[in-house]
């Protein structure tokens, strides 16, 4: 009994001590649980996306700074009416009224001299010959065959089929059906 009466204290402030460990572990480990949580969800992904949205935009304000820098410079260039006229001739073939713009094709056949030593495309327009104005209907062709909106007899429409995901990714993978 004596031995009990003694270490009664002494196990009091053993358990008081494992007591406050415990909480300071707890303290610690919650602490660091917090803090990782913290990392995790933090939006650095979006901080780092918002950064690069902000560095293309200055990007994208710098080239736009340059290309108005070079319009006032053109626009302070064609301050006179006969700089307008130059550039009006050159780069937009207008003519003054009453004068014909005349275009000299190089002949059907035979290379151009801007393309030195290469034969004209076969699409070419300047190897067709001239077309009436009457004629102009029969030029408007069409290189794409218009979808048509009714169904050929192997693709009977359902009557109880509605337009939703699944028609649509079959009318989307419709040329396998070739």
């Amino acid at each position: 009994m004596a031995r009990s009466k003694t270490s009664g204290p002494a196990q009091r402030t053993e358990r008081q001590r494992q007591a406050q460990r415990r909480g300071r572990v707890m303290l610690g480990c919650s602490v660091l649980v917090s803090g990782l949580m913290l990392a995790a969800w933090f939006p650095f992904s979006s901080l780092f996306s918002q950064h690069q949205h902000l560095s293309m935009a200055n990007a994208q304000l710098a080239s736009i700074s340059a290309q108005d820098k070079a319009l006032a410079h053109q626009q302070s260039a064609l301050s006179s009416q006969s700089d307008i006229e130059r550039l009006a001739r050159e780069q937009y073939q207008l003519v003054e009224p009453g004068q014909r713009l005349v275009q000299v094709l190089p002949p059907s056949g035979t290379p151009s001299q801007a393309g030195a030593g290469q034969a004209p495309y076969p699409g070419d327009p300047g190897l067709t010959k001239p077309v009436a104005p009457s004629a102009i209907a029969l030029l408007t062709t069409s290189t794409t065959t218009p979808r048509s909106s009714t169904a050929t007899s192997k693709e009977a429409p359902s009557k109880h089929a509605a337009p939703g995901i699944v028609s649509r990714m079959l009318d989307t993978l419709a040329f396998w059906r070739r």
